[in-house]
């Protein structure tokens, strides 16, 4: 057992985030939050505030509820551990039990919206998912995250309130008792393991001062220990399981994000954390040049993975230079280009201006692609909804020291995004932007990001964003979807057409393959058929690139913006046929014009093919009027008009998810056709 000298070690301010002490910006919404997990509330993935504890009885998911959850006790989860960590937990246990006598055990293993869990007593390489319906093993991996530390660590450095950091303390320890390494859901993928070990490794910087002066209580030492052997074991399982090669290369970047975290932590402390950080440091400067294209999107061809994979570059980075013992205080750029090089520091600056200049007017990113709400750490004010990306570009502003990024969206509470500035960069550093001329959005301009096949429209509050690219991962199309040659549309800064997103995963096939098919997206869809096929090796994941998208011209200028591409994926019917689209956006007359065109490459008399087009409506927006060709639509103080040139509309019933786990009724705007060569359709904002 090391002695309190030794741990005196590993409480020297390492990853050094800044006081929040005498900080009482937004203190009420930070108490509010702390105090529901202190009670063990948690908010994830869409379940809405549950309460989760030994015997939670789950509502259920898709029709399906499992009864494990509510059948099992404390008493029998203890029992259900390794024989070899039984003692143990009941002396950590006891351990907790001193700080708080009133802590409840939170289950670590449950799905709690279904109500399955996973047995403590599994090793994780036997862990399965997708092969029981409604089952989703995110939920203990999320929670399994501790994303939710850093709220109740800013909620103490804001108080004072030793409850928020006791509760920490408790967590940690709760988790370890309950967790043996390499056993149950929580060490399933070892990206949730670093993750995992990047939120201790921030907590345990929160709470320093409180286990500072505490530190000769035996609770804290029996912490100290156990939390610096917990690091250890992460450590090692990360570095001994690295997720490189897969179908998700953003597990992969996690894996090195938390490594460099840990390695920060327990620097001098675990003999290994520098070999851990040798390799993780030069594996992430190669991966910015494999995983991000030169325009600055991340390959996987998701804008919510483009924010996961930004905050596992940046984070790192950003902690790397602080840690380096020639940082003054205030030369990021130097250090980093030190440490990293000038070629990192440009591709880490294009990831930051793609969220810049492709996020909608209230600071919010389209949801093209896959979106799992999933991130890294957490520093922003628990409130600000997770499609929200605004909190970070005020960071990259900070650290290039560029006022580009220092953006004025349209948001009723705008200073809630600065926030994370106090923490990462200190109170001057935040009084200083806060203080500065803002961008305005008539600033930010139309933008092509040729690699990714990204296109975005811009007309001050009016906003235009279109897909057509590749699938994404290399042409494994991981996190890519059926969207191609669809687009988003905003106008006054309200949603009109969105892409539906992302509800689930892997508890439910059926809704998995709805989200990411061609018939919920804004385009066309031939014979009922996916512009790409689904790959039959990764069913839940991979697809073909049938597509093989195609740019043909990109205009801009200040009255009009034109885009028109084509893709093949149709290619493959009888009779093969291209999908070429045409898109206008007449800035002066607030008007976008879509032209279609199905090319037939072999035409023959008599060949007949149904064409179904689709226009998903945000859930704000409601039918006005309607008859055959013009459709009225409103969401909230913005009207528009909706025309097709031929054929009628339809209204259908669909679906729209805003971030993971939470599904929306809206509706569709709808139109279909036969031998189809043109179709245009005019959407416009009515004017009073």
């Amino acid at each position: 057992m090391r002695n309190k000298g030794e741990f005196a070690e590993l409480l020297k301010p390492r990853i050094k985030l800044f006081s929040l002490k005498g900080i009482s910006l937004y203190r009420d919404i930070w108490i509010e939050y702390s105090e529901r997990y202190l009670k063990h509330y948690f908010n994830i993935l869409g379940s809405g505030w549950v309460k989760i504890y030994y015997g939670i009885e789950a509502k259920g998911m898709h029709g399906y509820k499992y009864l494990e959850s509510a059948q099992m006790s404390f008493d029998k989860a203890l029992d259900e551990l390794p024989r070899f960590q039984q003692g143990k937990a009941r002396e950590i246990f006891e351990v907790i039990e001193s700080i708080n006598p009133r802590y409840e055990p939170i289950d670590w293993q449950v799905d709690y919206k279904s109500g399955y869990r996973w047995s403590a007593d599994i090793p994780w390489s036997n862990i399965r998912y997708g092969y029981m319906p409604g089952i989703d093993l995110k939920m203990p991996g999320e929670l399994g995250r501790f994303q939710h530390l850093s709220t109740l660590g800013i909620t103490y450095q804001i108080t004072g309130d030793e409850r928020y950091a006791r509760e920490i303390i408790c967590e940690i320890l709760d988790w370890i008792a309950m967790n043996p390494p390499g056993y149950g859901a929580g060490w399933y993928a070892p990206m949730n393991v670093a993750i995992r070990s990047a939120n201790w490794s921030v907590a345990l910087e929160f709470i320093k001062d409180y286990l500072s002066s505490q530190i000769h209580q035996e609770h804290v030492i029996i912490f100290l220990r156990e939390l610096l052997r917990n690091l250890k074991e992460h450590g090692e399982f990360v570095y001994s399981h690295l997720e490189k090669g897969v179908i998700h290369p953003n597990h992969y970047l996690s894996n090195l994000a938390g490594l460099i975290l840990v390695s920060i932590a327990t620097e001098a402390l675990i003999d290994e954390s520098e070999k851990w950080r040798e390799l993780a440091l030069e594996e992430l400067k190669r991966e910015a040049f494999i995983q991000v294209y030169e325009d600055g999107v991340g390959f996987e061809e998701a804008t919510g993975y483009q924010r996961l994979a930004l905050e596992m570059f940046f984070y790192p980075t950003l902690f790397e230079v602080k840690a380096n013992e020639k940082f003054d205080g205030s030369n990021y750029l130097e250090i980093c280009r030190e440490l990293f090089g000038r070629n990192y520091i440009d591709k880490l600056r294009k990831m930051f201006d793609f969220l810049r200049l492709s996020s909608k007017p209230d600071g919010r990113i389209p949801l093209i692609g896959d979106y799992d709400s999933g991130r890294f750490l957490k520093f922003e004010l628990p409130d600000i909804k997770s499609p929200d990306v605004s909190y970070l570009l005020p960071l990259a502003a900070c650290f290039f020291k560029d006022s580009r990024f220092n953006v004025e969206f349209l948001q009723p509470h705008r200073l809630k995004r600065y926030f994370p500035i106090i923490p990462l960069f200190g109170a001057e550093a935040y009084d200083a932007l806060v203080k500065a001329e803002p961008v305005k959005l008539n600033e930010i301009k139309s933008r092509r990001f040729p690699d990714a096949g990204m296109f975005v429209m811009r007309n001050i509050d009016d906003y235009v964003f279109i897909s057509c690219g590749p699938i994404g991962t290399a042409g494994l199309g991981g996190h890519g979807h059926n969207d191609k040659l669809s687009f988003e549309l905003c106008f006054g800064g309200r949603d009109i057409i969105v892409d539906p997103g992302v509800y689930t995963y892997t508890s439910s096939m059926d809704w998995r393959r709805l989200f990411r098919s061609t018939f919920v997206h804004n385009t066309l869809t031939v014979n009922f058929e996916e512009q790409n096929r689904f790959s039959e090796k990764s069913p839940w994941w991979g697809m073909l690139e049938d597509t093989r998208c195609k740019c043909l011209e990109w205009k801009v200028s200040s009255s009009l913006d034109i885009f028109e591409g084509e893709h093949y994926g149709y290619t493959r019917l009888n009779p093969p046929l291209i999908h070429r689209r045409r898109i206008e956006f007449h800035k002066d007359k607030r008007e976008l014009r879509i032209y279609d065109s199905l090319l037939n490459q072999n035409p023959e008399d008599g060949q007949y093919y149904v064409v179904l087009w689709n226009f998903t409506l945000h859930p704000e927006c409601r039918i006005e009027a309607i008859d055959d060709r013009v459709v009225s639509v409103t969401n909230r103080d913005v009207r528009v008009t909706f025309t097709v040139n031929e054929g009628s509309w339809g209204i259908e019933e669909a679906y729209y998810a805003p971030e993971y786990g939470v599904k929306m009724k809206t509706i569709a705007l709808k139109t279909k056709g036969s031998n189809a060569q043109n179709r245009r359709f005019t959407i416009a904002l009515e004017k009073d």
